[in-house]
């Protein structure tokens, strides 16, 4: 994650728009762009771990934590600033979520949908993809799979079956003390986690500052939202794919309308993503990216295929779960310690070495506490980022360096 290499700056685009029907595609791309499969997906397990109440425990600091973006970054030549500075760490970030989709796809999707998931996602991605710099259209595309999502809530909600399986979904296996224990870590992971998105940094610096913060108020308040919801009310439906795929038994009517939101929903991620590394890094990061891509496939073919548990859980939810440590520590904890301003300017390069060596000792703890389940190293974890922030703050100053944002 070099501070010293910025990216390939983007082609051209027109000036930031503003105005009512910008405000409204753009919420659209955002809140498409940031329905991952962890927002798909994880749902699943925190229902199943913690109820009704370990979705709240998720939903509120994703929805709070990505909305507030639009206006911590106020302005689209802040959000050119950020990128600049901390650009592998944003590539990174394109590059392993565009993994884990494929990874999930192949995996998840598998399960739920057949092959016929994997190519309706796949499908839709080198559609999204292909629109290139066709803004307008890629816009389009993501109003459309919103409304997609927006039908699939109303569809299940209309189901007679809702009263049970709202009910399946109202307590977890894991105590309150577990909860308690995982849900800094969560606020911390989705508070800081949008400042890496490029897709993100793209809505902000396409739209005027005005337009801008009803976009991400409205993408992630409403639009956002819905995915989560819908997440809610099939969690303890889909509880099997993380057990025992075999079980999974779901009307067709349900199927189909989860399939559509789903497949729509992560093609255009993985598109989002990949455009973001074309534009800035042309044919070398589209390699990269494939090659990593292509890793994934690799994991989701290994979790397909493998019958053995691994410290109590399937191959798929090891893996899975792994990917969500990446998302909820690794990348949460370079923003902490080496994007969010101190006192004084600091040097990058001593920032990134107490990131690093912050990383040595948190990362294993996250593991057991969160792959494992011991709930209690989550805590341990987030004693020892406070700590390493504090001694980032009292790093010594830079006198050469000017004035840094987030």
């Amino acid at each position: 994650m070099s501070h010293a290499d910025p990216p390939t700056p983007a082609p051209p685009s027109a000036a930031p728009a503003r105005g009512v029907l910008p405000a409204v595609l753009w919420a659209c791309f955002l809140a498409t762009s940031w329905t991952w499969v962890i927002g798909m997906l994880f749902p699943v397990l925190l229902v199943r771990d913690f109820g009704v109440a370990g979705w709240a425990v998720f939903a509120i600091p994703n929805v709070v934590g990505a909305a507030a973006m639009g206006f911590v970054i106020a302005r689209p030549d802040v959000s050119r600033q950020v990128v600049a500075n901390h650009a592998q760490a944003c590539f990174r970030f394109s590059e392993l979520a565009i993994t884990m989709h494929v990874f999930a796809i192949g995996w998840a999707y598998y399960a739920l949908f057949d092959a016929w998931g994997i190519i309706a996602a796949g499908v839709f991605a080198v559609i999204v993809f292909a629109a290139g710099e066709r803004q307008r259209l890629v816009l389009l595309v993501t109003a459309v799979t919103v409304l997609v999502s927006v039908v699939t809530l109303v569809w299940w909600l209309a189901t007679p079956e809702l009263p049970n399986r709202v009910a399946g979904a109202a307590r977890g296996s894991l105590t309150v003390t577990d909860l308690a224990m995982f849900a800094p870590a969560a606020v911390l992971g989705f508070v800081l986690s949008p400042y890496l998105d490029l897709t993100f940094h793209r809505a902000r610096q396409a739209t005027e500052p005005g337009t801008g913060r009803i976009a991400f108020a409205l993408g992630f308040g409403v639009f956002f939202l819905v995915s989560l919801v819908l997440a809610l009310l099939y969690a303890s439906s889909l509880r099997p794919l993380f057990e025992d795929p075999v079980e999974l038994a779901l009307p067709p009517a349900l199927i189909y309308t989860l399939a559509a939101h789903m497949t729509l929903q992560a093609g255009v991620t993985i598109a989002l993503h990949l455009r973001e590394i074309g534009e800035r890094r042309g044919h070398e990061g589209l390699h990269r990216a494939g090659v990593l891509a292509i890793g994934g496939a690799a994991l989701a073919w290994w979790a397909v295929t493998e019958p053995e548990l691994y410290v109590g859980l399937s191959a798929g939810e090891l893996v899975y779960r792994t990917f969500l440590l990446v998302f909820g520590l690794v990348f949460p904890a370079y923003v902490w310690l080496c994007m969010l301003p101190t006192r004084h300017a600091t040097a990058h390069g001593s920032r990134l070495g107490v990131y690093a060596l912050t990383l040595l000792f948190t990362v294993p703890m996250g593991y057991y506490g969160f792959v494992v389940s011991d709930t209690g190293w989550l805590l341990a974890a987030l004693a020892i980022l406070i700590l390493a922030r504090l001694i980032v703050e009292w790093l010594p100053a830079d006198t050469t360096a000017a004035p840094t944002r987030p």
